[in-house]
């Protein structure tokens, strides 16, 4: 049996930055790509931008518009909006025994990555790494909307969609693939200790950063010890960071990883895996 069906109702939030007037388009094509497959899209209570909103909405009511959505029966699947860098914020206030209670399909990318991986973390319930909804106005999305058809309407098992396949280190790595936004990854396993228990395999993005604040990063997961337990490393694009010309980044934190883990630990990587289309 398929996921989703048509008549179904999906709760959409933003749990990190709220939605303005200048995304009320990209709001609208995402709205109508969920009704075109049949599906009833329920915008969570705290999405929006309030005309005085001088920074984000406080994490507590983001927190709320999750935990509601999660707790009702006629609710499907709980996909966000749009991201940002203050999902960790909502942590503290999320029901995390609610979701235990009603596991359903819990779906975005970028910030919202650090719910996804705290999910597993704290309940061993898989979610899923698909761009946030936002972003389906988009024309280069296209191939991510037959992704979710595919996956959640028809059941197809091979979803995973990397593009620019690059072996950097060759070898073999089984475990759950967990991870997404550098940044985000980062100060979720470096401000919570957290330690996954099972295998995995990391998956890292980021976009619109320094390479010193990239390696930053990934120094950090190393010197927490997280990366040497992992089995295998995809490094998604780098792309688009400042002060580091267009695809350099990409080289020169593949270089990094070269010198700093793969010799070190000898973990198998995939490299320039373009991030676009996320599953």
């Amino acid at each position: 049996m398929a996921l989703l069906q048509k008549g179904d109702e999906i709760g959409l939030i933003a749990s990190s930055n709220p939605i303005t007037k200048k995304l009320q388009n990209s709001l609208n094509s995402a709205l109508s790509f969920f009704q075109k497959l049949g599906l009833k899209p329920v915008l969570g209570n705290n999405i929006h931008a309030t005309r005085d909103l001088k920074t984000v909405i406080e994490p507590k009511l983001r927190a709320e518009d999750f935990d509601h959505f999660v707790d009702l029966d006629n609710i499907k699947a709980v996909i966000n909006l749009w991201g940002g860098y203050h999902s960790i914020d909502m942590l503290e206030f999320i029901d995390w025994n609610n979701i235990k209670r009603n596991p359903k399909p819990i779906m975005g990318a970028s910030d919202f990555t650090v719910l996804l991986n705290a999910i597993f973390f704290k309940t061993n319930i898989v979610t899923y790494h698909w761009i946030n909804a936002i972003w389906l106005g988009l024309k280069r999305y296209d191939k991510s909307k037959q992704t979710f058809e595919n996956h959640f309407f028809k059941e197809k098992q091979n979803i995973a969609s990397i593009s620019k396949i690059e072996v950097i280190s060759e070898g073999k790595g089984r475990g759950y693939l967990i991870g997404g936004n550098l940044e985000s990854f980062q100060n979720l396993i470096c401000r919570n200790n957290i330690q996954f228990s099972t295998n995995y395999v990391l998956l890292v993005e980021d976009t619109n950063k320094s390479l010193s604040n990239v390696v930053k990063s990934l120094s950090s997961l190393i010197n927490n010890g997280f990366i040497n337990n992992c089995s295998g490393i995809i490094l998604g694009n780098m792309d688009q960071c400042r002060s580091v010309k267009k695809n350099n980044l990409n080289k020169q934190v593949r270089n990094y990883l070269l010198n700093t883990i793969i010799k070190q630990l000898r973990i198998p990587e995939i490299g320039r895996a373009s991030c676009r289309e996320r599953v």
